[in-house]
């Protein structure tokens, strides 16, 4: 029997049992609904994370952290004992970079430039005639991306030179549009620990676009790193030069996948330090999605866990209704291994069907249900996401599983005896 011949037998046996073979598939295509959305949410989300990093983070960035030396070499060696404790190392400064750290961070090879990631607690910003409000203040060594919509920006900010966001530009009235805001000046205030206060004055030189969510712009001042570092000073105590800071920021000439791992293990290599790219972040992100996705997919395994038990039924029923035309196709010649095939087949359709009309309920659901999310999470995109690759997997799966699961009937019926098949009423 040939493949297209049993194919076509195989249907039309379906197509005379219609009300059994519509549950079946029924059964099958609440798992493929399952595991559908898991699958077009799984690539949302990655392509969500991808859109995150990429619209946030420069790709040329390496993120640079102090990395305990002791501690990791017990977590390597199993040590988990305490250790005892070192007074000229205290635990607040531990961890910390130095601007003796920077000059060996660079000697990694592929890095243009380095420097130090500091973290600043201005009290407000203002300009004359205007209020005080609430700011944040960061670096634009920090790596950060954000959109221009006025001004041009140096590869750099160097001096006062800092670029303002467009709601702080219209808030502190520094002028009636954007263009007449540039060059105008505005002061950021901070207080130390001691109660002290510094008035620094910044000049705008370009205006980025407010973020409204996760894309597309800031909510930070970003100022140089001089000033940055001045700021720092003022707030810590510490000497200009001699800071300590939390991490720092690499810039990589070669920003391909490669590059970007072998720079952050040299930067690594360097000294006790732990060092990550923008892309290792996004890999960190999607380890977790992909945790949850998981956990999502084996409701749908457990769904049609169920419907191979349907399957089953249903071709032992098959078989046991069609006893007398098995035993007729084989007294006519049709071999075992065709009859085996043909309620291979059978399965297998029912496979496909309900693959079909699974995926079918997933992508309409997804229709209603893309808009819903991205208006109230402001994802940039939709959330449950469709290829046609690991569909077409996904409907070739379920018909594997189908057709194994049609297989112990199959066999049942390929080794009746022909005559006794016959006699049967």
């Amino acid at each position: 029997m040939h493949i297209s011949d049993g194919l076509r037998r195989s249907g039309r046996s379906l197509r005379l049992a219609k009300a059994r073979t519509i549950l079946t598939v029924i059964a099958i295509s609440v798992g493929a609904l399952a595991l559908a959305l898991t699958l077009a949410a799984g690539q949302g989300a990655k392509d969500f994370t991808n859109r995150l990093i990429s619209t946030n983070f420069n790709p040329s960035i390496i993120y640079v952290v102090k990395s305990d030396t002791s501690q990791t070499i017990n977590a390597l060696s199993g040590n988990n004992k305490p250790q005892r404790y070192n007074p000229s190392q205290s635990s607040s400064s531990k961890n910390l970079l130095t601007s003796a750290d920077l000059p060996k961070i660079a000697n990694a090879g592929n890095i243009t430039r380095v420097a130090p990631a500091l973290s600043l607690t201005p009290s407000y910003v203002t300009a004359s005639g205007a209020n005080k409000y609430d700011v944040q203040v960061q670096s634009d060594e920090i790596g950060a991306k954000y959109r221009i919509i006025a001004g041009k920006v140096p590869t750099f900010l160097e001096g006062n030179q800092a670029v303002i966001p467009q709601a702080y530009a219209a808030i502190l009235k520094l002028g009636p549009d954007n263009r007449s805001i540039l060059g105008k000046m505005f002061t950021v205030h901070y207080v130390n620990d001691a109660g002290q206060g510094l008035d620094q004055q910044y000049k705008v030189v370009a205006i980025s676009q407010t973020s409204s969510g996760l894309f597309g712009g800031t909510s930070d001042i970003l100022i140089s790193e001089s000033a940055s570092q001045e700021a720092y000073s003022f707030q810590t105590g510490q000497q200009l030069g001699d800071e300590q800071f939390p991490a720092a920021i690499a810039y990589a000439k070669k920003t391909d996948d490669v590059s970007m791992l072998l720079t952050a293990n040299a930067v690594a290599a360097q000294g006790p330090y732990a060092a990550e790219s923008a892309k290792d972040l996004a890999n960190q992100i999607t380890s977790v999605i992909n945790i949850i996705q998981y956990a999502v997919a084996g409701f749908g395994a457990l769904a049609l866990l169920v419907s191979v038990f349907g399957i089953i039924n249903t071709q032992l029923i098959s078989v046991l209704e069609r006893t007398k035309e098995i035993g007729l196709m084989k007294a006519l010649g049709m071999s075992a291994r065709g009859v085996l095939g043909l309620f291979v087949f059978e399965a297998a359709w029912i496979g496909f069907w309900g693959g079909v009309v699974g995926i079918v309920l997933a992508y309409v659901i997804s229709l209603y249900a893309n808009p819903w999310i991205n208006n109230r999470l402001n994802l940039g995109g939709n959330l449950l996401v469709f290829k046609p690759e690991p569909i077409i997997a996904l409907v070739i799966g379920l018909m594997l599983v189908a057709a194994l699961a049609g297989l112990a009937p199959a066999w049942k019926a390929s080794k009746m005896n022909p005559i006794e098949a016959l006699r049967t009423e």
